[in-house]
């Protein structure tokens, strides 16, 4: 065989063989760039939900600090609405004399 064609033929094979490589490649990075894409919407979204977290967070931080003191207050109230009618509790042990 002419070296001459064996170079020919081996050009021919690579030549091919880098257009199907360039292909693959060109469709690889096209699908990553989809992903990227997603990856970007997903943050993005999960930025914002965070911010809306928080902020639900802080609203219930101080609403249980504003109910909180109330329902200290109201538990003091209920406290000494029972005391008043219920009968004091005897003591178990009975007392020293002196």
């Amino acid at each position: 065989m002419n070296p001459l064609l064996q170079a020919d033929i081996f050009f021919f094979i690579t030549s091919i063989a880098v257009i199907v490589v360039t292909i693959a490649l060109v469709v690889a990075l096209f699908f990553l760039v989809q992903i990227l894409r997603d990856v970007r919407y997903v943050s993005k979204r999960v930025r914002e939900e965070s911010d809306r977290v928080l902020e639900d967070v802080e609203h219930l931080r101080s609403f249980v600090v504003k109910e909180g003191k109330k329902a200290i207050d109201i538990k003091k109230l209920i406290g000494e609405v029972l005391n008043v009618f219920l009968p004091k509790r005897k003591s178990r042990r009975p007392k020293r004399k002196l």
